[in-house]
């Protein structure tokens, strides 16, 4: 239950679909219940791999993995669209 008042909890879980993935630009577009599972196994359709945080637990959503700004295995690949100073 949320802590603060008027605060909510939505579940996304269900919207599982991706929409896209681009190899020659390396982006994929998915819904926000998409996990790790899920989109490591299409992109390896496509001959892609993920950037991947250390052992995410299985249901672990992308969405909500990129929005807790956690770690990821290959920090010199890492871009952050918050993070200005990054880009090259």
């Amino acid at each position: 239950m949320p802590s603060t008042g008027g605060a909510i909890i939505l579940d996304l879980s269900g919207m599982k679909n991706i929409i896209h993935i681009d190899r020659k630009n390396r982006v994929a577009m998915f819904e926000p219940g998409v996990t790790f599972s899920e989109l490591a196994s299409a992109a390896g359709q496509k001959g892609l791999r993920l950037n991947m945080p250390l052992l995410p637990r299985q249901s672990k959503s992308v969405v909500g993995s990129l929005l807790e700004r956690e770690p990821v295995m290959m920090p010199k690949y890492h871009w952050d669209i918050s993070d200005p100073l990054a880009l090259h």
